[in-house]
């Protein structure tokens, strides 16, 4: 059947992982000062810092995940534009870590005298609650499933960390010192492990004992007590919502209504000033990949599904420096599969229209290695297994395209499910090889030209959008 004047335009858009989070592994900027402190209940040199000043991966606006430009979408008629080799392989900038970095684990990034802009006071370090080391009463203590798996004095220490930071207390003071690998770790878990915390600014000071062990840290807020509570009382709303929007589902269908919710409400956007928090991510709708995968888990326990969020090295093809990821791992039906909202095909800006590819909705071990690999201190403390595929959504639609098969041939099956008339065409597909995915991304066009052509149907507009990283792509066509 002849076909209208105006041929396929096909936009191949490279998807944007926007996930890396570039600089320094700690999720909180140690603000050392060069003095020594003094012992626990003597008066103390204590840093200090303007609010205004530099923080990093926690809740900082400054800290720059890595985020690779979108490929430019083209509007020519009758052919494809092609990307260039940089362009179509956007998604493999991200810089890769040296091996020393890459295991490394978490870190606390130093700032020195001048760049940190510290002051000095005489202060005595507070006394704390006698009960403030009792991790059963953290909140939400059953959920924190790798601070259930520190030693008991490291859940001492982290409960009186995470109560005094919880009551907006100037400082966290602990009952014996603690040296400075054991608080990384601690702090760390405060962050990934304690999304209720969105209070925290992306930075803290240090009080030292004459040994240079820890005495204490100084927090840093981006909120008062009352704006907390307001804050809270808009997500326990959500909370609520959610529970009655998602009564009577089943835990995977549970868990892909909040998944495409906050896919369809969400605002890749790293400088926001709570864009690393679950605030940013589930509220405001601008966030990066921490408050994503933090959201994302907070939402999914709340919905009684177990879900952690973990942090580690991003492994697609980049050029050196060191950089992070955020994702998440949840239980379903008994089994733990990885989720990676962020390395959907998140927009970058509120009016930019996407499609969801699915790259990491449940997925096991296996695929997972390829592209991510967790720090050192999630497999010190050690991560759940995910090895299975039973709930991986591109299985379970039937939507995976392997090297034995014949893509045309698939490629026309999933058209024959999908094509009206009338209305759009939303068609994911997953890739079960490099090879196979690649060949896809470059023949595409033609098999739906075939298709359009064999049944005899008006030409519609498509698009192919696709994820390199994930090995998925998505066909779109529009009324």
């Amino acid at each position: 059947m002849k076909k209208r004047f105006l041929m396929a335009i096909a936009l191949l858009s490279a998807i944007l992982l926007t996930s890396a989070c570039s600089g320094s592994v700690s999720p909180f900027q140690n603000l050392q000062s060069s003095e020594s402190f003094s012992g626990f209940d003597s008066s103390v040199a204590e840093s200090s810092q303007d609010d205004s000043s530099g923080s990093s991966s926690a809740e900082s606006s400054s800290e720059a995940e890595s985020s690779v430009p979108p490929a430019p979408e083209s509007s020519t008629e009758s052919d494809i534009s092609q990307l260039s080799q940089d362009e179509s392989s956007a998604v493999s900038d991200i810089s890769q870590p040296s091996q020393d970095e890459s295991s490394a684990g978490p870190e606390i990034s130093q700032s020195s005298q001048d760049e940190s802009s510290l002051t000095s006071e005489e202060t005595s370090d507070p006394v704390s609650d006698p009960s403030d080391d009792d991790i059963s009463t953290v909140d939400y203590i059953e959920r924190k499933y790798f601070v259930n798996k520190l030693t008991p004095s490291e859940k001492k220490n982290f409960a009186i960390l995470y109560h005094s930071a919880k009551s907006f207390k100037e400082k966290a003071v602990f009952g014996a010192p603690i040296q400075e690998p054991e608080l990384d770790r601690l702090m760390w878990l405060l962050n990934y492990d304690c999304p209720e915390l969105i209070h925290l600014k992306g930075d803290y000071g240090l009080s030292y004992n004459e040994d240079g062990s820890i005495s204490g840290v100084r927090f840093f807020y981006n909120m008062t007590e009352d704006e907390y509570s307001g804050c809270m009382k808009q997500l326990d709303d959500l909370f609520d919502s959610l529970k009655q929007q998602t009564q009577g589902m089943s835990e995977y269908e549970t868990e892909k209504y909040v998944y495409d919710l906050m896919f369809n409400e969400l605002v890749y956007d790293e400088t926001t000033e709570r864009s690393g928090s679950a605030y940013g991510a589930l509220i405001e709708h601008y966030s990066r990949c921490e408050g994503i995968s933090k959201g994302f888990a907070w939402c999914m326990n709340e919905l009684g599904i177990e879900t952690m969020t973990l942090s580690g090295i991003p492994l697609w093809e980049n050029s050196g420096s060191f950089s992070t990821h955020s994702w998440n791992i949840i239980k379903l039906e008994g089994n733990y599969y990885n989720v990676d909202l962020t390395a959907d095909n998140l927009r970058n800006d509120k009016d930019e229209f996407v499609v969801p590819l699915y790259s990491f909705l449940n997925q096991n071990d296996e695929v997972l290695s390829k592209t991510h690999m967790p720090l050192d201190l999630y497999r010190e403390l050690g991560v759940p297994s995910c090895d299975t595929n039973q709930l991986n959504y591109h299985i379970l639609i039937d939507h995976v395209i392997t090297s034995d098969d014949d893509s045309k041939s698939r490629l026309w099956e999933m058209l024959d499910e999908a094509f009206t008339p009338e209305g759009e065409v939303y068609i994911p597909i997953r890739f079960s090889s490099a090879g196979t995915y690649e060949a896809f991304i470059d023949d595409w066009e033609g098999y739906y030209n075939e298709y359009i052509d064999e049944k005899g149907l008006d030409y519609r507009f498509a698009r192919l959008y696709y994820n390199e990283v994930g090995k998925t792509a998505a066909l779109h066509t529009e009324d």
